[in-house]
């Protein structure tokens, strides 16, 4: 089948480094499949200038098949068996992989995946020594990170409030409020906030939001026509 080589066929080979290099503690939760689908199946799309769209359709296949008794933690998953099964296995945790790679950077996201693979070649591995991988090469405390998305259920839902604009002398200053509003207990996020001015420009901020509210304070050269909160489906 010809359209296999840009699909599911790089998907198997890096299995060879997850799941065949690194084998998976499914004791701990099964890590390997969205590790493979963010760096193989994600990072084609990506290529393509699909991302947004891959992660998207990640989002409508949890929002669609995942319901509370349905529903279970990353560390919890072993296998495939359904649909919400897969909408958790590989999509939240390819989403995850996602927020991790967008906080910590390209460079020492990929400098954390070589040392989780060196340090953890032909034997079994989980979560927490993928913490520690990230952890060492980025200086950071992620224990906070990795517990949210790995061991709870759920996710967030996020809404924009109180926008204000003023006029100043040297130029705009727009202030708001992004909330979180699903019933559980709020998500560590950084939420992207994306500001298209009236001579064209686009200004991207990013807002950390790691309780149920976070203000935000943009002084901007020209006047805002459109705020959007995570456009491209980093959440």
């Amino acid at each position: 089948l010809p359209f296999i080589i840009d699909t599911s066929y790089p998907h198997e080979i890096l299995h060879n480094w997850w799941g065949n290099g690194v084998y998976v503690d499914y004791a701990s939760g099964n890590w390997s499949e969205g590790l493979t689908a963010y760096l193989a199946d994600h990072l084609l799309a990506e290529r393509r200038d699909g991302g947004a769209d891959y992660r998207r359709d990640a989002l409508k296949g949890y929002a669609d098949y995942v319901r509370k008794d349905r529903d279970f933690p990353l560390r919890e998953f072993r296998s495939r068996h359904s649909s919400a099964s897969q909408a958790i296995g590989y999509g939240k945790a390819m989403m995850f992989f996602h927020m991790l790679r967008r906080q910590l950077g390209d460079e020492t996201f990929v400098q954390g995946l070589r040392r989780f693979y060196t340090d953890n070649r032909f034997r079994t591995a989980g979560y927490g020594d993928l913490r520690r991988a990230f952890e060492e090469t980025s200086g950071r405390d992620l224990s906070k990170l990795f517990a949210a998305w790995t061991e709870r259920t759920g996710a967030p839902r996020i809404q924009v409030a109180d926008i204000l604009l003023r006029e100043s002398a040297t130029g705009f200053r727009l202030t708001g409020s992004v909330n979180q509003t699903q019933a559980e207990a709020p998500f560590p996020l950084e939420v992207p906030l994306l500001i298209e001015l009236s001579d064209g420009q686009l200004r991207e901020e990013r807002l950390p939001l790691d309780q149920r509210s976070a203000t935000f304070d943009v002084l901007l050269p020209a006047q805002p026509v459109r705020l959007a909160a995570d456009p491209e489906f980093d959440l």
